[in-house]
């Protein structure tokens, strides 16, 4: 480990919450995992269990922590393998950062199991159990706490305006007009993760464990997951036959072309 990697490291511990050691207990092991773009996380083993801490101190990303730990407190009954939620906290002084911490669920992002698989047959195994998951999301009963008056999309539609003037974003005015005025024919809402891509489906073996950063999680538009789930990478989609294996495991009607292009233009405002 660096020498920069220790200070940092020695830093975040020193930054956490006394509630959260307090759960955690003496600190024996960190590990810094691939994931958390938007946010610092770490896994933390200490006398008391594992644990994943994470923190935000920047908009949108602490508004985002706190509507992970939202979704994810509406799901813990839902049966479907998202990590249990153990504590939220909001710091009052300071960079005000949000803190959430949560159950370590075992495995690796489905994205490097996939990398370094070159068998043909368990990929399509694997792609497969990655489209039966989405459906269990998609079928599971949506929690009356994410559940919103207002259609998702208009939601959808009125956060990115607002992204477009607050962030930096991959989306453009030219395109957000265009997402508004072709908007595609309305279908009915589900559960969605909101983020469902190979990064956030951990596998271990050849079972797939769960599903993490729910902070995109509602009500909405399954459309919306079926085309970040299948966008074209390096990893997978590339090759039809992925496309075959997830939509076998998924058992619903594909996308079309152009539903798929206005979802992951919407997509360029997140």
């Amino acid at each position: 480990m660096s020498q920069v990697r220790r200070r940092l490291m020695r830093c975040r511990l020193e930054d956490i919450p006394e509630q959260i050691s307090e759960l955690i207990g003496t600190v024996d092991r960190v590990c810094f995992p691939v994931q958390g773009l938007t946010s610092h996380v770490l896994i933390v083993s200490g006398s008391r269990g594992e644990y994943v801490v994470k923190r935000a101190s920047k908009p949108p990303f602490n508004l985002w922590l706190r509507r992970e730990n939202q979704v994810l407190r509406s799901l813990v009954t839902s049966g479907l393998p998202v990590p249990r939620p153990y504590l939220y906290l909001e710091e009052s002084a300071g960079d005000r950062a949000h803190w959430l911490v949560m159950e370590r669920l075992p495995g690796i992002p489905l994205k490097a199991r996939l990398r370094d698989e070159h068998d043909c047959l368990l990929r399509r195994r694997l792609i497969f159990g990655f489209g039966r998951l989405l459906a269990a999301i998609h079928n599971a009963a949506p929690p009356n706490a994410l559940t919103c008056p207002e259609p998702w999309l208009d939601m959808m539609l009125d956060q990115a305006t607002q992204n477009l003037q607050r962030y930096d974003v991959d989306g453009t005015p030219a395109l957000l007009s265009l997402l508004k005025s072709q908007r595609p024919k309305p279908v009915s809402n589900t559960l969605i993760h909101g983020d469902y891509t190979l990064d956030n489906v951990l596998v271990m073996g050849e079972t797939l464990t769960g599903v993490i950063d729910w902070c995109s999680g509602a009500v909405g538009d399954p459309r919306y997951d079926l085309a970040l789930a299948t966008r074209p990478e390096r990893e997978a989609f590339q090759d039809p036959a992925d496309l075959d294996a997830f939509y076998e495991g998924y058992g619903g009607p594909r996308l079309a072309r152009e539903e798929s292009t206005y979802f992951e233009g919407l997509y360029e405002f997140f």
